[in-house]
């Protein structure tokens, strides 16, 4: 019987260590991938161009979401785009933390954020990049209205980004999104209009 107890407690130890290997192992593939976001609720305003958006989840708290080509947007069974999205909405957005540079200051959703480092993609619209920062993690960036990208001793805009290039830039934290669900509206969300 004393055997056999020794015997769980050393493979419950064995599972304990193999566990930490493996919590290591995700806080090192941490490092290399953007952090996952969520976020649920109506959709209070609009970017001119679509590329950008704010939802205001039921906890009252404004979010923007960046959305670009490569975002799945569907509403049922519907595949939708960026233009599609209208104030009032309902959404589920699914994607990936990102710093949405521009320039504009009022009204401004999110805490600040800065990203120094080396582009290491740009998307063909030249709207999103990513960027390698010293520590070797990537940093999404959303190109907003002005945006103002330092490079070397120049100051340069999304158009001149270009993988190599060394840059940094501030702006405020956003969600970029991969897919968007727009949910139906429910009778009760039909009366609080």
């Amino acid at each position: 019987m004393l055997r056999l107890l020794s015997g769980l407690v050393c493979a419950a130890l064995g599972l304990i260590s193999c566990a930490g290997v493996s919590l290591s192992q995700d806080k090192d593939k941490a490092k290399g991938e953007a952090r996952a976001c969520k976020v649920s609720g109506v959709i209070t305003k609009v970017s001119a161009d679509s590329d950008h958006f704010i939802v205001k989840g039921a906890d009252n708290k404004l979010r923007h979401v960046c959305c670009s080509r490569e975002c799945k947007i569907t509403s049922g069974t519907k595949k939708l785009t960026c233009k599609d999205l209208k104030r009032g909405m309902k959404v589920a957005v699914i994607g990936h933390e990102a710093c949405h540079c521009e320039t504009v200051t009022e009204g401004v959703v999110g805490k600040a954020c800065k990203v120094s480092g080396q582009v290491t993609q740009v998307s063909a619209d030249k709207h999103h990049f990513t960027v390698k920062d010293a520590d070797g993690r990537p940093h999404h960036v959303c190109c907003g209205k002005g945006c103002k990208i330092r490079s070397g001793d120049k100051t340069i805009t999304c158009k001149d980004v270009k993988v190599g290039l060394k840059v940094s830039l501030s702006g405020h934290e956003a969600c970029h999104c991969e897919s968007v669900r727009v949910v139906p509206a429910t009778a009760k969300d039909r009366k609080e209009k």
